[in-house]
């Protein structure tokens, strides 16, 4: 519960994460499902780029454990960028590096044999 004592989390923030995300996303057998996956395992390659964005700040997702899923993974083109006021939710300051982030991205992938559209 570390998000309850965190500076980082406004009571929106929490309400917004632990009521209307969880009860969208969380189900019974996406929990069940999800503590059987190690994605370490079951995804080595993916066949386009990626970019993992994190805050220095998650409690929920040690970056550590992001960072060694990264280097481990085989693709075409990988980043792993830290955004460091954003815990596991993006913070409106990092609001405007995020945004950057993605733009330069997209030009990066529009100099390339990607096409966008197909990555999402």
């Amino acid at each position: 519960m570390d998000m309850l004592q965190s500076a980082d989390y406004t009571l929106k923030d929490i309400v917004n994460s632990y009521y209307k995300g969880f009860k969208l996303i969380y189900s019974q057998q996406f929990i069940e499902e999800l503590a059987d996956n190690n994605f370490m395992d079951s995804i080595r390659e993916i066949d386009i780029p990626v970019t993992f964005i994190h805050g220095s700040k998650d409690y929920h997702v040690h970056g550590n454990l992001v960072q060694q899923f990264v280097d481990q993974l085989v693709t075409k083109d990988k980043r792993f960028i830290w955004v460091d006021q954003s815990a596991h939710l993006f913070h409106p300051q990092d609001t405007k590096l995020i945004e950057q982030i993605l733009i330069e991205q997209r030009k990066h992938y529009d100099h390339r044999d990607v096409n966008i559209q197909d990555i999402g």
